[in-house]
C-alpha cells in the first residue's frame, strides 16, 4: 500500500471518527470508582466534565471517564486494567525489537520476532506459524475491553524512510457506551515495511471489533478480528563479509543490491477469529451495615 493511500486512509477515517469524538477520554482523573462506579454529585449530575458549545450553540456538559479491562480467556473473569496514556517511551513502541530491545528481530518493521527473555516467552497456544506475529496476532486476555461516559477517537500514524526502505504503521481505535452497560468498539492497525534488504518486505493488517454487556447478573464479552499477513523472507545475506569488511569487494554495495539466500519466498496468513464468553449470576445482594 502506497503512502497516498495510507494518507487517504487517515483522512477518510479522522473526517468519519473525529466529529462524533467529544473529547479525548484518556484522563487519570477519570468518574469511576474502585468499584466500576460512575460517580456524580447529590443530583445525580456528573462530578467533573467539560463545558463546550455544540453545533446548535448551546452549552451542555460533556462527561469525561472510561474504565478499562481484561477478560480470562477460559472463565471470562474481569481482570482490572489501566490505560497507557505517558508519553514516556512512546517512539519506542514502534520498534518489532520492543520498548527495551528485549526482541530478537529478523530486520525491519513487521518481521518475525521472539523475546530473548524466556520465562517472559508467552505459551504456545497460537497457531504455530502466526507467534512470532505477537505484535499483531495477540492474546485474548491482553486485550482491553472499554466502558466510557462519552465517545473517544485515538489516531496514530508513524512513518520512517523513503519509497525504497520506508515504513508505516497507522492504529485507529473507537469506542462508544450505548447506556451503562453496553460498550462496542472497533480497532484497526496497518503495518508496512519495505525493508531495508532485497526481499524483506512485511505487510500486516488487522481489524477488529468488539462489545461488552456488564450487567448485575447477565456479563458478555465478544471479540471479532480479522488478519491478513504477507511477509517476505530472504533467509538472509549469502556472506557476511559484505557487512563486516565491505572494503574487501571490488564494488560498493547498498544495502538492497546485497545478494540474499531466498529471493521470492512468501509467507501469507489469512485468520479470522471469533472470542465469546458470557455469564449469569445467580444469588442476591444486600447492604450490611
Amino acid at each position: 500500500m502506497t503512502k497516498s493511500i495510507i494518507k487517504f486512509l487517515l483522512v477518510f477515517v479522522a473526517a468519519i471518527l473525529v466529529p462524533t469524538s467529544v473529547a479525548a477520554q484518556f484522563d487519570d482523573n477519570n468518574q469511576f470508582d474502585q468499584f466500576g462506579q460512575q460517580s456524580t454529585d447529590n443530583n445525580g449530575r456528573l462530578l467533573s466534565g467539560k463545558m463546550s458549545a455544540d453545533s446548535l450553540g448551546t452549552d451542555k456538559e460533556i462527561p469525561r471517564g472510561i474504565r478499562v479491562w481484561t477478560v480470562d480467556g477460559r472463565f471470562g473473569d474481569q481482570r482490572p486494567a489501566v490505560v497507557d496514556t505517558i508519553s514516556h517511551m512512546y517512539p519506542n513502541t514502534i520498534f518489532t525489537t520492543g520498548m527495551r530491545g528485549e526482541y530478537n528481530t529478523t530486520g525491519n518493521l513487521g518481521a518475525p520476532r521472539i523475546n530473548r527473555i524466556f520465562i517472559d516467552r508467552a505459551s504456545a497456544d497460537q497457531f504455530i506459524f502466526t507467534q512470532p506475529y505477537d505484535y499483531v496476532v495477540s492474546p485474548v486476555d491482553q486485550f482491553h475491553f472499554t466502558n466510557t461516559l462519552s465517545p473517544f477517537t485515538n489516531l496514530s500514524y508513524n512513518n520512517a524512510g523513503n519509497r525504497t526502505n520506508g515504513e508505516d504503521h497507522f492504529t485507529a481505535k473507537f469506542g462508544v457506551n450505548a447506556g451503562k452497560r453496553l460498550g462496542v468498539g472497533f480497532n484497526v492497525d496497518y503495518i508496512y515495511g519495505r525493508g531495508y534488504y532485497a526481499s524483506q518486505s512485511t505487510s500486516h493488517f488487522k481489524y477488529l471489533m468488539y462489545g461488552s454487556y456488564i450487567g448485575d447478573r447477565y456479563q458478555a464479552h465478544l471479540i471479532y478480528s480479522t488478519i491478513n499477513q504477507k511477509v517476505t523472507e530472504n533467509g538472509g545475506i549469502t556472506d557476511d563479509e559484505y557487512i563486516r569488511h565491505p572494503e574487501s569487494f571490488d564494488d560498493d554495495f547498498a544495502t538492497n543490491e546485497i545478494p540474499t539466500v531466498l529471493e521470492e519466498n512468501w509467507n501469507r496468513n489469512k485468520s479470522q477469529h471469533i472470542f465469546l464468553t458470557h455469564r449469569y449470576n445467580v444469588g442476591f445482594s444486600r447492604k450490611v451495615k
